[in-house]
Order: C-alpha cells, then sequence, then structure tokens
C-alpha cells in the first residue's frame, strides 16, 4: 500500500503529530522533506510520528528524519515515535547515531514525555485524503495541531510534480517508446550499460512493469549504477543469490547476513520492490532494481512471469553465436513474423512511424534496425555522411566487431556514392573500387545505397548486410523504398535538430546580451551554459537532453529580480532581500510551467540552489534525490562564478573545494577531466 500521511488532533495543542500509514517508498521522501521544512518555518519544534501502520521506512527516509532531528534538537525541541516496529526501530537507529531517538508504545506515553503537565492525548485522527474540518488561518496558526493539509498548504500545490517514481532513468527528459525489439538492440554484443538500462527502463515504464528501474551494468569486478553513484560487488551476496536462483527477487529472497556492507546501504537507500537478473550466457550483466507502477507496491505473478520472459529473451539476445554440432542443436533466437508482402508493408509502416520519434541520429539509426527486422534481420550497418569530413560513421552488427580499414572518404569512392540512384550489390561495384568492395564484403555487408531525400539532398553512404525473413520481391526495389523513407526522415530530424539549436542561440543570445561597447553581456550566464554544455558532451547525452540542459541553465534565475546577486554574494544577504532571494526558484518555477517547459528545465530551476549535502534550498534535497539535471546546473554555475572574477585556475580548485558539500563529487570529477582534456587549465597548490 502506497505511503498515506494523517495529522494527530492533539489535545496539548503545542506538540504536533502525524500517523504515517503503508509502506514508504523513495517517491514519499519529498513529500517528507516538504513536511520537515514547513514543521521548522512555522516553528513546530515538538513533533509525534505515530509508526504502528508503517510497514517500511528505509534508509531514505530515515535520514530525513534523523537531520529533521537535528533542527529539531538545535531549537530545543524534539521528535519522538509511536508504535515504531523493530525493523523501523532499525533503520531509525542507523541514522539517529547520537542524536535522540526514544520510542513510546502509545500517544500518551509519548505526550507526557513531551509536555509533562499533559494528562491525556486524546488523540484524533484526521486523514489528509478527506475534506478538512473549517479552520480560519488565526485558529490553525495559534492552535499549532492543524491537519497536515493546513501545514502544508502552499506545498500541496506542488502535488503534480512529477516525483522520483515518474522519473526515466536518464533523469533529464521523458525518452521515447522503446519496444522490445529497441531493447534487444541496446542488449546486443558489447552492448553500452547506459543505453541498455535506458532502454530497458523505458520498456519497462510503457508496459506498466515499473514506474522507475534503476540499472547497474559490469564494470571489472562491480556493478555500478547508471549515474556512478551507487556499486555493488560482483562477489557480493546479491550477485550470488542471482546467479544461484537466476530470476527476479525481492528483499526478503536476499539473505541479510550474506550481504556487504556496501551491498546492505544500496539496499537501505534504494529500497527496491523487486532486483531483476540480466545475464549475457551464464554470466551476470547486469542488475535492476525495479520499483511497481501501481499503489501496490507488491509484484504479482504475471508480472514476474512477464519479467523472467524478458530476462531470458534479452539473456538469449546478448549471447554470443555458435555453430551447432549436433544437428538436433539450434541457436535460440527472436521468434520471426511470418512471412509473406504483408511483413515488407508493416515493416515500411513501422520504420515510417518509428523515425519521426527519433531523438538524435545514433537513436535514428536504432530505430532503422529495429523497424526493419519485421522484414529482414540486419546483420551488419555502416552510415557514413560522406559531406562531414569529420563526422564518425554509424557502425551496428557484425562491422562493430572489424570495421576494416577501408577507404570511404578519398574523393573518387565519394563522388560514386553521389551518382548511385538505386541500391547496388556491393560485389558488382566497379573494379576500381575492388580493395574497398573486398574489405567490405569480408565484413558481411552486401548492398551499397546513395542516401538520398527529396531527389536532390545527398546524406550519405548506406552499406547493409541483410538476412530477408522469408520470401520477398526484387531485393533492391524494396531496399530502395526502405531507403527512401530513411532518408526523407533523417533530413526531417536534421531540419529539427538545427530548427532547436538556432532557436536555443537565439534564446542565449536575448539572455546573455551582445558584447558591445554600450553593453556588458552576462558572463556567468554565457560561461555556465558553456560549461554546462561540456558536462553534456562528456556524459555523452543526446542532443535534445543537452539542449534541455542548457536551457535551464539560461532559465535557472528566471524568477530572481535581483539579478546582480549570486552564491557568492547572497551569504550577505539579511532579511527580507535573504528571502526574497530564496524564493527565487519557486518564482521561476512557475514562470516556467506555464510555458510548458520539459521537466529538465523545470528541475534546474527549481533545485540549482539544493546542495549535496542536503543543506541548500528551496527543499533541502540531499546527494541523489536532487535532480542529476540541477546537479550538473550547480557544477557549471559555481565554476562560471569564480572563473568571470579570479580565472580558469580558480575556478577549477573552487569547484574541488566544493565537491561532497555544495556539489556532487563525482559530476566534478568528470567536469575536471574533461576540462584537463579539452583545454588544460593548472590547479593552484
Amino acid at each position: 500500500m502506497a505511503t498515506r500521511f494523517e495529522s494527530l488532533d492533539l489535545v496539548d495543542r503545542s506538540l504536533f503529530g502525524i500517523r504515517i500509514h503503508g509502506a514508504f517508498g523513495r517517491g514519499d521522501r519529498q513529500r517528507l522533506l516538504d513536511f520537515a521544512s514547513r514543521c521548522l518555518e512555522k516553528d513546530k519544534t515538538r513533533l509525534i510520528f505515530e509508526c504502528g501502520d508503517l510497514d517500511s521506512l528505509g534508509g531514505g527516509g530515515a535520514a530525513v528524519l534523523a537531520d529533521l532531528q537535528g533542527q529539531l534538537v538545535e531549537r530545543g525541541g524534539e521528535a519522538v515515535f509511536v508504535g515504531a516496529g523493530e525493523v523501523i526501530q532499525r533503520f531509525l537507529a542507523k541514522k539517529f547515531d547520537e542524536l535522540p531517538l526514544r520510542f513510546f508504545d502509545d500517544l500518551d506515553g509519548a505526550a507526557a514525555a513531551l509536555s509533562p503537565g499533559a494528562t491525556s492525548s486524546a488523540a484524533r485522527v484526521a486523514a489528509a485524503t478527506e475534506e478538512p474540518e473549517e479552520t480560519t488561518e488565526d485558529a490553525s496558526d495559534a492552535g499549532g495541531g492543524g491537519s497536515l493539509d493546513q501545514l502544508l498548504d502552499d506545498v500541496d500545490g506542488d502535488a503534480a510534480e512529477p516525483d522520483a517514481h515518474t522519473r526515466r532513468a536518464a533523469d533529464l527528459v521523458t525518452a521515447a517508446y522503446v519496444s522490445v525489439d529497441d531493447t534487444l538492440l541496446a542488449a546486443g554484443p558489447e552492448g553500452n550499460p547506459a543505453v541498455l538500462g535506458e532502454a530497458l527502463a523505458v520498456l519497462l515504464d510503457s508496459h506498466d512493469l515499473a514506474a522507475e528501474t534503476v540499472y547497474f551494468g559490469a564494470q571489472g569486478d562491480q556493478y555500478v549504477s547508471g549515474d556512478g553513484t551507487l556499486r555493488l560487488p560482483v562477489e557480493g551476496g546479491i550477485a550470488e543469490t542471482l546467479l544461484r536462483t537466476k530470476r527476479p527477487l525481492t528483499l526478503l529472497d536476499v539473505e541479510e547476513g550474506g550481504l556487504w556492507d556496501e551491498e546492505s546501504q544500496v539496499l537501505e537507500d534504494l529500497q527496491p520492490d523487486l532486483i531483476m537478473p540480466l545475464f549475457r550466457g551464464v554470466a551476470l550483466e547486469g542488475v535492476a532494481f525495479l520499483y511497481h507502477s501501481g499503489e501496490d507496491r507488491e509484484y504479482g505473478l504475471c508480472e514476474v512471469f512477464a519479467l523472467e520472459l524478458l530476462q531470458r529473451i534479452l539473456s538469449d539476445a546478448g549471447r554470443e553465436p555458435a555453430t551447432p554440432t549436433d544437428p538436433e542443436q539450434r541457436p535460440v533466437t527472436v521468434p520471426a513474423p511470418a512471412s509473406g508482402n504483408a511483413n515488407l508493408l508493416n515493416a515500411k509502416l513501422e520504420l515510417s512511424r518509428g523515425l519521426q520519434d527519433a531523438q538524435d541520429e545514433p537513436h535514428f539509426w536504432q530505430v532503422f534496425i529495429s523497424r526493419l527486422r519485421l522484414a529482414a534481420e540486419v546483420t551488419s550497418l555502416i552510415y557514413l555522411d560522406t559531406e562531414d569530413p569529420d563526422g564518425k560513421p554509424f557502425l551496428a552488427g557484425e562491422i562493430r566487431r572489424d570495421p576494416g580499414d577501408a577507404d570511404l572518404r578519398s574523393e573518387r569512392i565519394t563522388t560514386f556514392f553521389r551518382t548511385l540512384e538505386r541500391p547496388v550489390e556491393i560485389a558488382n561495384m566497379p573494379a576500381s573500387f575492388q580493395a574497398v568492395r573486398d574489405s567490405l564484403l569480408e565484413r558481411g555487408l552486401q548492398w551499397i545505397v546513395g542516401l538520398r531525400a527529396d531527389d536532390q539532398v545527398h546524406l550519405g553512404m548506406v552499406a547493409l548486410g541483410l538476412k530477408w525473413r522469408g520470401q520477398q520481391g526484387e531485393p533492391s526495389d524494396e531496399i530502395h523504398e526502405f531507403m527512401e523513407i530513411t532518408g526523407e526522415a533523417l533530413l526531417r530530424l536534421r531540419e529539427g535538430q538545427c530548427r532547436a539549436d538556432m532557436s536555443l542561440e537565439l534564446l542565449e543570445i536575448l539572455l546573455v546580451g551582445e558584447d558591445r561597447a554600450d553593453h556588458e553581456p552576462d558572463r556567468v550566464t554565457q560561461e555556465t551554459a558553456a560549461a554546462v554544455r561540456l558536462l553534456s558532451r562528456e556524459l555523452g547525452l543526446p542532443p535534445d537532453q543537452e539542449r534541455d540542459l542548457v536551457l535551464g541553465a539560461l532559465l535557472r534565475n528566471h524568477g530572481q529580480d535581483q539579478p546582480a546577486i549570486d552564491d557568492l554574494t547572497a551569504d550577505r544577504l539579511t532579511g527580507d532581500d535573504w528571502e526574497r532571494f530564496r524564493a527565487h526558484p519557486d518564482a521561476g518555477l512557475a514562470r516556467v510551467s506555464d510555458l510548458n517547459a520539459p521537466a529538465a528545465v523545470r528541475d534546474a530551476v527549481r533545485h540549482h540552489h539544493e546542495r549535496f549535502d542536503g543543506r541548500g534550498f528551496p527543499l533541502g534535497l540531499k546527494a541523489r534525490d536532487i535532480p542529476l539535471v540541477a546537479r550538473l546546473v550547480a557544477v557549471a554555475q559555481l565554476y562560471a562564478q569564480h572563473q568571470v572574477r579570479g580565472g580558469p585556475a580558480k575556478a577549477l580548485a573552487a569547484v574541488h573545494q566544493e565537491a561532497g558539500e555544495s556539489l556532487d563529487p563525482d559530476l566534478v570529477d568528470i567536469f575536471a577531466k574533461s576540462l584537463q582534456r579539452t583545454e588544460p587549465v593548472p590547479v593552484p597548490a
């Protein structure tokens, strides 16, 4: 059951009580953080948490309560707990450390401990989901015991904002729908763990099998999460159990006594509803932590069965093809659809639809391969934009193992590609191109096509190796029709990307300003955008995500009416000036929300002043609870502020100094390495 919060109407109006029902999940952390923040703002320092109906809490919730307890103690207050079970007490004890931690069997005992003069708590429950009793604002503030809805009156407006369960693994934008075929492609030979994790997350979400997926891919002697912040040992208890059972597991299936300390910490932090293994042959390739999409956190038998089938399909897809020695032995393959002209028509329709959703050119060709599977398996593919001398070829299938040394950029071969009006069998290429021809044939390529759009725009060259499914007409005719669809779609993608880039450049000019004699541009915003671009490319984000990230950096202070104030001068603010500065993230969020800005932009605007150590604002989010885009913008912004004032060396030193304090230390390392690689900066001793 999802978590529900209910207020307790206590006789002693100096106390505030809350009852928590259900199982505490990652998505509930934000509401608890909001609750803690409002308690402190309204000076409610003596709290009672009734936990008798709370099934689980986890390390994330316990950490929020521990942070709240520390702030309450500083103000002479305390939070106590009633009816907490053994597991809840254990989680709290780990996080509270030397902080006061008192447990009581009933509300009367807790109330007496916090207010010795009280004779009885006579607690009454007012459910937060019910209509609150009519109470005037003055009475609510004076009494101090109003309902949770009344206490969080200005927080409830954020209820529609996506919580942690609705974010994709990329943590920046919502990805397009990914089919099983797309996921199979990502899981192929030498698949990128980040690509596989993203494809798996979107696939499971698309089919309501998981609201959120945290994927750990194998890297050396560890399994590492997509953002690099969490790690599991390959010889630990979780991996050992998954290798033994070879099926999805609940937390009850994992023996706590056999876990390493870092494994226990990961489970405590994540509290997944299911752990799903992914195999490559007999090797454990990755571990996916899943969160159920419905209110009931338990996975049903049908859902677990579907996940087991998907697990086997992905495992078989990643297995090296074998040459059977036994006539009865056959390699496991994904079932192919029935053959016939219907397959060709369906493949063309699906290709036309699917390519419209491509996010960038690598994704474009992945979609091309997956949609073409309805008619033919693409065993090998090269795409080369011969008009871009610096462009890297896209490789897929067998060609990735041995790209070869064929010279596809010489003037002669490029001219030949431009003259191709129809697909040509590579075996029939002119003898003058024998070296190129032989190199391509050795790598399983059969056809070569000049890619065009509008019969005039030349977009490069495609070489294909195909295994057709069943009978078809003249292969060159079918390939020609497929490539006509592909060329038009690629041109539309590039035109759309150019329009988006131009719009972003125009917006940057408007926000930053031009460097003229009569105008000083906003150098900090300019350098923040440049640093964000550098970070984005180092992380390998696609163009759409990079644009959203840069847009978030440009609009981060959209709600601020004090343009001369930044992080380096805000500490000197007092009184109303400080309150106005502290409110600008929420003001900016309201403005960009009215514009239907992407989630990444909203996250950057609202959360770029959160701190990795949890001492930021407006919500006091900590570590990985801060959206990734906001953590990226924070690194870029601090570097830019110091760079404008003192130069690159001092800026880089300042960023290193804040690693683990205000900034994500992993992102600081990534940024520093990318900066040194592109523009080496001496770091002062």
